[in-house]
C-alpha cells in the first residue's frame, strides 16, 4: 500500500516499513548526541532501528448487509536510545504528550524491565549497565546491533493506531543519581542532584566526562559545599543534549547555586565557593595601597525591580514556567518598571526557582559599587580571587567597604605592587536560609515583613458580589503594624504556588465578649475585643453602614454591617450591626467567637475570582515590608472548602403548613399543604419597596423523623408555593402517619442552597 499521497488501503502489508525508506530509517536521528542527566528529567527517544516485524489488522465496518474493510490497525517492532547509563529509576512513560504509563520501577540491579502499556503494547527497558545484553528481538532484526553498554535504550512492540503508520513520540521521566565514590553525603537533595555531585561527576567520569583523577579535587571543601548546598534544598537536574565543552557545563552550573571555582594555593587542587554572606580575610586601608582606589559608583539607571526567573517545573508536565520578584523600594525610587529575566532550565523545582529570584531580584535591585587598585605585594599575603576583603581609605570616600576580589593581576615577578579589581559584596543575600532568632529575643533594628496573626479566606455570597462567580476574599491579619501588603497565592498543582491577588486591605481579629443570638436581627450590638496591633476603629455612621459598608464584619458564615463603634476598653468596643445584608443568615454565635473586621477606608477589599470545582483549595497569603517579602514556603497553607456559594440560591424561609408556620399539624388521611416565602440574596437591608426576584428554579421538601433521620425528599419545579405532599406520599416515606420534621431548600440550576428551613408538624 501506499503511504504517501495514495488513500489505497486494500494491501493489508506496506511495501515500505511505515512508509519510509528501510535505507533512512535507522539514520534519522543518529547525529544526536547521547543526552546526560542527573537528578530527575524528561527525555525524548532517538531511534536506533526501522521499523520491523510490521503487522496490520482490517478495520471491518457493516456497511449495508456486507461487512467492509474501512481501513487497518498497525502494529511494529523498533528501538530507541534514551541517554547514558546507568538509570536508577523509571518514574513515567509518555506517547505524544499523554501519560501512558506511571511507575515508579527500581533499577535494583537487573539489566533490564519488561513494562506492559495497557492496549498499546509492551516495552523492554534497558538500564544502560556496564554488563546488559543485547535485546533478542533486536539480535535477530537481521541488522547488526551492538549491546549498547552504558546506554539506556528500549525495545517496543507497539499497537500504533488506527491508520497510523509512524511511532508515537515517546518520552520518559527518569531518575538517578551522579556516581561519586568519595561523596559522604547524599547525590540526591530530594530528587535533584547535589550540584556538587554533578560538578566531581563530570570531572571524573570517562564515559561523558573529562576522566580526571578524583585526586585533583579539594574533596574536604567540596564536601562542604555539598552539605550547604543541601541544607538550602538547592538541588538541580542538569541535561546535557548538545556538544558542550566543560567550560560552558561549570558556568551554567556555577550560576545556579552563585559560586565560583578555586584552587588552593597550597595544594593545587580544585574546588567551589559559594558566593555567600562570610568573614573577609584581611582589612586595607591608606598604608596597604601604592595609589588610591579607583572608585565607580553604580547608578539606579542599571538597576532591576522585576526580575523573573524561568524554570522547568516538574510539577507542571514538565513545561517552562516562571517566577518574579518585585522589589517595591526600586520602583519607588526610579519611578518606572525595570525587567530581566534569567533562564535556569535545571532547575525543577517552583521553590528552588524562588530563592534564585529572591537572591538575584534583591541584588538586582541594588547599585553595585566597583573599582581597581593597587595593593602592595607584601599586603595581598594569600588573598585569592574570590575573596573578601574590607576597604578603608579616607581620600577616596571609601570606610570599611567590604568587597569581592575579582582579578588580581601581577606585572612581573619581582614588581613590589599587584594590580586588583574589585566588588561590592551582595554575598550576605545568598544566605539562604537565614538564622532565625529564638522567639523570646527582639531583633534590633531589623525591619522586615513578619509572619501574619493571622491567614483567612473565605468564599463570598451572591449577596456580597451581585454576580453569579464564584469567588473568595482574603482576610490576613498582620503581625506587626509596620507590614503594608501582601500578596494572595493559589496551590494550582501539588506545591506549587501561582501570585492570584494582592493588596492592602488587611483584616482586624477579635473574639466576642458576649453571645450573638440568631434571633437579635434588630438594633444588634456585638462586644468585641481585639488582638495584635491593629485595633482602632473609625467613626462609621448608620448611613454610611447602608450606603458604602466600610466596615464589615465576618463570624463564622455570616458577614454583618458594622457602624456606631464605641470604645469600651483596652482594645475593645461595642458596635452595632446590620444583619443579612448580603443574604447570608442571622446564626447564633457564641462567647468567644473569633470575629473579622474589615475595615477598608480607601482601600478595597482583596477579592479572586475563579471557576474552581467544589472541593477544598489550597492559598497562601505572603505579607512584604517595601522591599522585603516573606519566604513563601513559611506562610502557612490555607484551605477552602469551595461551595460554590455565589451560584447557590438563599434558603426559603418563614415555612408553614396549613399557613401555620409555628405550630403545624395534620390530620388522619389528610393532604399536606406546603408554603413558604419567597427569599433574595439582596432582600435584606435594602429598600423595602424594591421588587427583589427570587433566584430559584426549585423547591426540595425532605421528610425526616423528629429525630433527623433522613426518610426521603419531593421535588417541586419553581421558587413559588403552595406545594402538596399527598397523604399517600407521606405514609410511603415515614411507613405510617406520624409526626414528622418537614426540611425545605431552594436549588438553582441543580445547586442547592447551603442552609435550609424546618419546621415539626405533628399528627393530630
Amino acid at each position: 500500500m501506499g503511504f504517501g499521497a495514495s488513500n489505497d488501503l486494500r494491501e493489508a502489508t506496506p511495501q515500505e516499513p511505515l512508509g519510509v525508506d528501510a535505507k533512512r530509517t535507522n539514520t534519522n536521528e543518529q547525529g544526536r548526541p547521547l543526552p546526560y542527566f542527573a537528578g530527575i528529567a524528561k527525555l525524548g527517544v532517538t531511534w536506533i532501528s526501522e521499523p520491523r516485524d510490521v503487522r496490520s489488522k482490517p478495520i471491518k465496518k457493516k456497511v449495508g448487509k456486507k461487512k467492509e474493510t474501512v481501513g487497518f490497525n498497525y502494529y511494529a517492532r523498533a528501538a530507541a536510545i534514551v541517554c547514558h547509563g546507568p538509570v536508577d529509576a523509571l518514574e513515567e512513560i509518555l506517547f505524544d504528550d499523554d501519560l501512558v504509563w506511571t511507575g515508579p520501577v527500581e533499577r535494583e540491579g537487573t539489566d533490564s524491565t519488561a513494562i506492559t502499556i495497557p492496549d498499546r503494547g509492551t516495552i523492554t527497558f534497558y538500564w544502560g549497565t556496564a554488563t546488559q545484553p543485547l535485546d533478542a528481538n533486536l539480535a535477530a532484526s537481521g541488522v547488526t546491533h551492538p549491546a549498547y553498554r552504558r546506554q539506556c535504550y528500549v525495545v517496543v512492540d507497539l499497537f500504533l493506531g488506527a491508520n497510523k503508520t509512524s511511532m508515537p513520540n515517546m518520552e520518559f521521566v527518569l531518575r538517578r543519581a551522579p556516581v561519586v565514590p568519595w561523596m559522604t553525603g547524599s547525590a540526591l537533595i530530594g530528587q535533584d542532584a547535589n550540584p556538587v555531585a554533578v560538578f566531581a561527576e563530570l570531572w571524573t567520569s570517562e564515559v561523558f566526562g573529562l576522566g580526571l583523577p578524583a585526586s585533583h579535587l579539594d574533596q574536604t571543601a567540596l564536601g562542604t559545599v555539598a552539605d550547604t548546598l543541601a541544607a538550602e534544598g538547592m538541588g538541580i537536574s542538569p541535561v546535557l543534549t548538545s556538544p558542550t565543552s566543560f567550560n560552558q557545563v561549570l558556568g551554567s552550573l556555577i550560576e545556579n547555586i552563585d559560586a565560583f571555582p578555586v584552587i588552593d594555593p597550597a595544594t593545587g587542587k580544585i574546588g567551589l565557593r559559594l558566593v555567600r554572606d562570610g568573614e573577609t580575610f584581611v582589612t586595607w586601608d591608606e598604608d596597604d595601597f601604592t595609589d588610591p582606589p579607583d572608585v565607580d559608583a553604580g547608578g539606579w539607571e542599571s538597576t532591576y525591580n522585576l526580575l523573573t526567573v524561568k524554570f522547568t517545573n516538574r510539577d507542571k508536565a514538565w513545561t517552562a514556567d516562571g517566577v518574579s520578584f518585585r522589589d517595591r523600594g526600586n520602583f519607588a525610587l526610579t519611578g518606572s518598571t525595570r525587567t530581566r529575566s534569567v533562564e535556569r532550565p535545571w532547575v525543577t523545582q517552583q521553590a528552588v526557582a524562588w530563592r534564585i529570584a529572591a537572591s538575584l531580584g534583591r541584588q538586582a535591585a541594588l547599585p553595585v559599587m566597583t573599582g581597581t587598585a593597587r595593593v602592595k605585594r607584601t599586603s595581598l599575603a594569600s588573598v585569592q580571587v574570590g575573596d573578601l576583603v574590607t576597604l578603608t581609605h579616607t581620600a577616596a570616600g571609601i570606610s570599611a567597604l567590604k568587597v569581592r576580589i575579582a582579578e588580581l593581576t601581577v606585572d612581573k615577578p619581582d614588581s613590589p605592587e599587584v594590580a586588583i579589581r574589585w566588588k561590592e559584596d551582595r554575598g550576605w543575600l545568598n544566605a539562604i536560609p537565614t538564622a532565625v532568632a529564638p522567639d523570646d529575643v527582639e531583633p534590633e533594628g531589623e525591619y522586615s515583613a513578619q509572619p501574619l496573626l493571622a491567614n483567612v479566606a473565605l468564599e463570598l455570597p451572591y449577596g456580597y458580589l451581585r454576580e453569579a462567580k464564584p469567588s473568595l476574599i482574603f482576610l490576613p491579619v498582620r503581625g506587626d503594624p509596620l507590614t503594608n501588603g501582601f500578596h494572595a497565592y493559589w496551590e494550582r498543582t501539588a506545591d506549587s504556588f501561582v501570585q492570584v491577588a494582592g493588596g492592602s486591605a488587611f483584616a482586624m481579629k477579635g473574639t466576642l465578649s458576649a453571645a450573638l443570638d440568631a434571633g437579635a436581627l434588630v438594633d444588634a450590638t456585638i462586644d468585641i475585643a481585639f488582638t495584635g496591633d491593629d485595633w482602632d476603629l473609625e467613626e462609621t455612621t448608620l448611613e454610611e453602614a447602608t450606603t458604602t459598608q466600610p466596615l464589615q464584619v465576618f463570624i463564622g458564615g455570616e458577614i454583618l454591617v458594622g457602624y456606631d463603634a464605641q470604645l469600651t476598653g483596652p482594645k475593645r468596643y461595642t458596635l452595632k450591626v446590620l444583619r443579612e445584608w448580603f443574604g447570608t443568615r442571622a446564626e447564633t454565635h457564641a462567647n468567644w467567637a473569633t470575629a473579622y473586621v474589615l475595615q477598608m477606608g480607601h482601600e478595597k477589599p482583596v477579592t479572586w475570582a475563579a471557576d474552581l470545582p467544589e472541593g477544598t483549595a489550597t492559598f497562601k497569603e505572603q505579607p512584604y515590608l517595601l522591599a522585603q517579602e516573606l519566604d513563601l514556603a513559611t506562610c502557612p497553607e490555607i484551605a477552602v472548602t469551595i461551595q460554590r456559594r455565589a451560584q447557590r440560591p438563599a434558603a426559603p424561609s418563614n415555612l408553614r403548613v396549613n399557613e401555620d408556620g409555628a405550630h403545624p399539624t395534620y390530620a388522619s388521611g389528610q393532604d399536606i399543604p406546603i408554603n413558604w416565602t419567597q427569599t433574595s440574596e439582596l432582600r435584606y437591608g435594602f429598600n423595602v419597596t424594591q421588587n427583589l426576584a427570587c433566584r430559584a428554579d426549585a423547591v426540595a421538601l425532605q421528610v425526616l423523623t423528629t429525630g433527623g433521620t433522613l426518610k426521603g425528599e419531593i421535588a417541586f419545579a419553581g421558587n413559588t408555593g403552595p406545594v402538596t405532599i399527598t397523604n399517600a406520599q407521606l405514609v410511603a416515606l415515614l411507613g405510617a402517619e406520624t409526626d414528622f420534621k418537614l426540611r425545605a431548600f431552594y436549588s438553582l440550576a441543580g445547586l442547592r442552597s447551603l442552609t435550609f428551613d424546618e419546621i415539626i408538624v405533628r399528627k393530630t
